[in-house]
C-alpha cells in the first residue's frame, strides 16, 4: 500500500470540523415549515417563471409539474431487502413488468498510447421478461481514432467523441436486449435505468460542439426506445440543489420581484450571506430525506439547466426515498410524464431488492466494469494484434512504460 494511513487520517483530522454540515437545525425547520405550508406548486411555478433573473444567478433550477408535494409510493415504509419482495404493497402492480438495467466503463483515448483507440463495455441486466429468468451481458465496443474524432466545421482542429460514442453503444446493446425480450413474447413496456443523468447538466464546462453531438446522441437513443415501447429512466446520487433553490424563490421568496433585486440591495448593504437563498440552502437530498418519511417521492418538476434551455428539450425528475439517507434522483423524459407512478414504484421496488440501490444497475455495473487485470489484457491484446498483423509497434509513452513496470503490469 503506498497510501500512508497514519499520515492521511492526520490531514483528514485537521480539518473535520470543516466536514460538518453548515445549516443549523433552526434554519432547516423554518424551511420546512415554510415549504409544508405552500398553499400550492402551481404558485411556485408562477412565481420562478415571471423571475427572469433566476437563470443568471443559478445555473439549475427546477419547475413544478404535479400539485402534490409529495406522493406515497408504498403503503407503509419498508426496509431495504425484505424477505418478500413481491408482496411490498406498492401503488401500482410492478411486479411483472420488464426491467433493463445499463451501465458502462470505458479505456479512454490516452496520449500514452499510440495510435489511438477506445473500448467501451456496455454491460446489461434484465429480469421481469419471463417469470423466473433474466438476461445478463457484456457487450464490448471498440472505437479507432477515425471513429472518433470530427473535424471543426469552422476551425482547423478536430473534437473526440467520447460521450456521444458511449450513448450509442448503450443504445446499441439495449435494442439488443430488449429484441431478445419481444421475441419471448412480451409486449408490455420496458423500464430501462441508466446510471446517468437525462438532463446532462455535467455538460456545461464542454465544448459546443461536444455538447450538440451529446445531445444529439441522448435524444436518439430515447426516441429509438420510445418506438420499442421502452421508458429510458436516469437513475442517480446528485449534490444539485436546484429543487431547494425553487423552493426558497417560489415560496420564502414570493414576494420580491426579482434575484437581481435582492441582491443588488444584499451587495450594497454588505450582507449578501443574508439571503433567503444563502441563509436556507441545502443539496436536495438533504431537504428531502427531513421532508418526506421512506417510500415518499416528491412532486414532478422540470429540469431547467443551461443544457436543456440551449436545446430546448424537457427533462422530468422527483426525488424518491427509498429510507433515511438514502434518496435517489429519477429523470425521464417529458413523453413519459404520464408514467410517473408506475416508474416511480419500479425504480423504489427495485431499490429495495438492492438494499437502497436499484438492483438491475447493481448486476449492469458488475457486467461493465474493466478491472485492472482486464485492462493490462487488453492493451496487451492490442499490442499483439499490431504486431502481428499491421506489423507495427504500439507505442507507450515513457511514463506509461514505468508506471508499468513498477505496478507489474504488461509492458
Amino acid at each position: 500500500m503506498v497510501l500512508d494511513p497514519i499520515k492521511t487520517c492526520q490531514v483528514v483530522e485537521q480539518k473535520l470540523n470543516n466536514l460538518k454540515m453548515r445549516v443549523r437545525t433552526r434554519r432547516e425547520a423554518d424551511l420546512l415549515e415554510a415549504i409544508r405550508f405552500t398553499r400550492s406548486m402551481n404558485d411556485v411555478r408562477r412565481v420562478i417563471e415571471s423571475d427572469t433573473s433566476i437563470s443568471k444567478r443559478f445555473q439549475e433550477y427546477v419547475l413544478p409539474v404535479e400539485q402534490v408535494l409529495f406522493k406515497r409510493i408504498t403503503a407503509d415504509p419498508v426496509n431495504p431487502l425484505p424477505r418478500n419482495v413481491p408482496h411490498v404493497r406498492l401503488i401500482e402492480n410492478v411486479e411483472e413488468i420488464p426491467v433493463i438495467g445499463c451501465d458502462t466503463s470505458e479505456i479512454r483515448p490516452s496520449a500514452h498510447y499510440l495510435p489511438l483507440f477506445m473500448l467501451i463495455n456496455v454491460g446489461v441486466f434484465a429480469m421481469g421478461a419471463e417469470e423466473g429468468e433474466y438476461f445478463s451481458e457484456s457487450d464490448p465496443h471498440f472505437y479507432t481514432w477515425e471513429e472518433l474524432t470530427a473535424l471543426h466545421p469552422r476551425r482547423l482542429r478536430t473534437t473526440l467523441r467520447i460521450d456521444s460514442r458511449r450513448i450509442e453503444a448503450q443504445c446499441e446493446t439495449i435494442l439488443s436486449v430488449v429484441d431478445r425480450i419481444r421475441e419471448s413474447g412480451n409486449s408490455k413496456s420496458i423500464i430501462v435505468l441508466l446510471d446517468e443523468t437525462l438532463s446532462l447538466g455535467y455538460l456545461v464546462g464542454r465544448s459546443a460542439e461536444t455538447r450538440e453531438e451529446t445531445v444529439t446522441a441522448l435524444l436518439e437513443m430515447m426516441g429509438e426506445l420510445k418506438k420499442k415501447n421502452c421508458i429510458p429512466v436516469g437513475v442517480f446520487y446528485t449534490m444539485s440543489a436546484a429543487l431547494t433553490v425553487s423552493l426558497i424563490r417560489g415560496v420564502m421568496c414570493r414576494n420580491k420581484p426579482s434575484c437581481s433585486v435582492c441582491i443588488e440591495g444584499a451587495r450594497s448593504g454588505g450582507n449578501i450571506k443574508d439571503l433567503p437563498c444563502e441563509k436556507y440552502m441545502m443539496r436536495d437530498v438533504k431537504l428531502v430525506d427531513l421532508l418526506l418519511d421512506p417510500g415518499c417521492r416528491t412532486f414532478c418538476f422540470e429540469v431547467k439547466n443551461v443544457i436543456t434551455r440551449a436545446f430546448s428539450y424537457t427533462v422530468l425528475a422527483f426525488y424518491l426515498k427509498v429510507w433515511k439517507n438514502d434518496v435517489l434522483r429519477v429523470e425521464i423524459p417529458q413523453w413519459a410524464s404520464d408514467k410517473v407512478n408506475e416508474i416511480a414504484s419500479v425504480v423504489y421496488l427495485q431499490s429495495i431488492m438492492g438494499a437502497g440501490y436499484p438492483y438491475v444497475l447493481e448486476r449492469a455495473h458488475e457486467y461493465a466494469v474493466i478491472r485492472s487485470g482486464e485492462r493490462d489484457w487488453f492493451i496487451s491484446m492490442i499490442s499483439r494484434v499490431l504486431r502481428d498483423i499491421l506489423h507495427i509497434d504500439l507505442r507507450m509513452s515513457r511514463k506509461e512504460i514505468m508506471k508499468k513496470m513498477l505496478g507489474g503490469g504488461v509492458v
